[in-house]
């Protein structure tokens, strides 16, 4: 059913879908980017080895802030996967690995976009899992959106021990199309993720965003006994 709502929906804006596959061997990151302006379209998603960052597709075009348009979306280290919607995937792993604090606190001094009268929230999510150690795995998503009730920030972090095998939770900026879009403001909600290849499940999620709208995609397939790692990029626009 939610599904089937996702497909309705034209415009969720720039979301993160994470769980696991149908076999119970993979742990999926989604991330896609929606862009309703053509200079806010203007962008690629591109592998840099160690991380998948934002880029612009066409430099001759008129271009947006970049402070808030480039960034890397998805960053691992030593059992740590983060994937958001901002420069503060940086800080999310950073502060989390190297500082040693909890996700939450991570998020603390974030504060959604600053793109009026939108608002656009911050979204993040991070698996953990050190295959030596044998830790327990752990998931958690969060997201920094501007109050119902003033200016200031509402920050909720949701925490999973597990997924059902074939499903994840997804959470959006935006809960739909709009002038502007209202802020997405429930919890994540469940989602099935029907594969385990990164390519087929990109397939799966690029074929239920709005064509207009869909701008780029990224799936991250981790092994959860190796904490390997492949991906799957699908950019509507070339990089020139």
């Amino acid at each position: 059913m939610n599904f089937e709502a996702l497909l309705k929906n034209r415009y969720p804006g720039r979301s993160i879908v994470m769980g696991g596959d149908p076999s119970g061997e993979y742990v999926i990151q989604v991330y896609w980017i929606m862009a309703r302006k053509e200079e806010h379209r203007n962008r690629v998603l591109v592998d840099r080895g160690d991380r998948i960052m934002t880029d612009v597709a066409d430099t001759t075009k008129p271009r947006r802030d970049s402070s808030i348009t480039i960034y890397n979306a998805m960053r691992e280290r030593k059992g740590f996967y983060v994937v958001s919607n901002g420069e503060h995937t940086d800080t999310v792993l950073e502060q989390c690995m190297d500082d040693g604090f909890e996700f939450s606190h991570a998020m603390r001094h974030l504060e959604y976009e600053p793109d009026k009268p939108t608002h656009t929230s911050r979204i993040m999510a991070m698996y953990c899992h050190d295959p030596i150690t044998a830790l327990q795995p752990y998931f958690q998503i969060g997201i920094v959106r501007k109050s119902a009730h003033g200016a200031g920030c509402e920050r909720n972090v949701y925490q999973y021990d597990s997924f059902p095998r074939g499903f994840g939770v997804c959470i959006t900026t935006y809960k739909h199309d709009g002038d502007p879009p209202p802020t997405f403001c429930n919890d994540p909600y469940l989602l099935r993720i029907a594969y385990t290849d990164p390519y087929t499940i990109a397939l799966q999620f690029w074929s239920a965003l709005d064509e207009e709208n869909r701008v780029a995609l990224a799936v991250k397939s981790i092994n959860v006994k190796s904490g390997e790692s492949t991906f799957k990029i699908i950019n509507k626009y070339k990089k020139v």
